[in-house]
């Protein structure tokens, strides 16, 4: 009896049937498992982001959180530091060989409404102080100051003797500006400071035999947007020790 030595066909196609169906059967298992976890995946993210909607937007890159104070809460204000002058406040006699430079020379334009002569105008210097057009007065006197060499350098000298004397008192000012003419220098200097502290420290100036300065008249101004600003014209010639006061008939 002969023996066949190969395989049923039916048999084997059978065992290819079964295979391949094992094998799609695996597949769409494990393609059910990936989508089951994708959706519970989605459902804690939702759940995630309804608890805390502003992390996810911030995440999405969409607005970070605001660094801004909350409405009502006050700016801190940034006072200047007064620099460092940057060369020694005049001796006595550098200042005395200014003064006679000075002396000689004719008084600035700027300066004309606030002379009776060769002296100052109490008047005149009062509504000045006084004045709502005290800014534009003060650039006025700064840009005449500058373009003359003399008032130039008195104008800055006495700045910085200004600016020691503000950085000594450890208060909240800012850096003094000064502008000078040929008679008269005007000052400010603004700050959040009390007035019993602005008094003290015009009064330390004023008996301060360096100042180089002569008759002087102060003002403290309250400014609109809080603070003050203190006002003061003063003599450059440190033997002046008063104003002028217009006599009966005049002014």
């Amino acid at each position: 009896m002969a023996t066949s030595q190969g395989r049923n066909p039916i048999a084997t196609a059978i065992l290819v049937l079964v295979g391949l169906g094992a094998a799609v059967f695996g597949w769409r298992y494990l393609e059910q498992r990936k989508s089951a976890a994708d959706t519970q995946s989605t459902a804690s993210t939702q759940q995630s982001t309804s608890a805390n909607p502003s992390a996810a937007q911030t995440s999405e890159g969409a607005q970070p959180a605001s660094t801004a104070p909350p409405t009502g809460e006050p700016v801190a204000t940034v006072y200047d530091t007064p620099v460092a002058p940057q060369h020694p406040p005049l001796s006595a006699r550098e200042y005395k060989r200014l003064r006679q430079k000075i002396a000689q020379a004719d008084h600035l334009a700027v300066e004309s409404p606030l002379l009776d002569g060769r002296h100052i105008a109490l008047s005149s210097v009062q509504s000045l102080l006084n004045s709502d057009d005290f800014d534009k007065k003060f650039s006025q006197f700064e840009q005449e100051s500058r373009a003359d060499v003399l008032a130039d350098e008195l104008s800055r000298a006495l700045a910085d003797q200004f600016a020691i004397r503000v950085a000594a008192t450890n208060l909240k000012m800012h850096a003094p500006e000064v502008a000078c003419g040929m008679r008269i220098c005007l000052a400010r200097i603004r700050g959040h400071v009390s007035k019993s502290d602005w008094d003290e420290f015009v009064a330390a100036w004023r008996n301060d035999p360096t100042a180089n300065s002569g008759a002087s008249i102060a003002r403290i101004i309250d400014r609109p947007g809080g603070g003050q600003e203190l006002r003061i014209l003063f003599s450059n010639d440190p033997t002046s020790r008063s104003f002028s006061v217009p006599g009966p008939g005049k002014g």
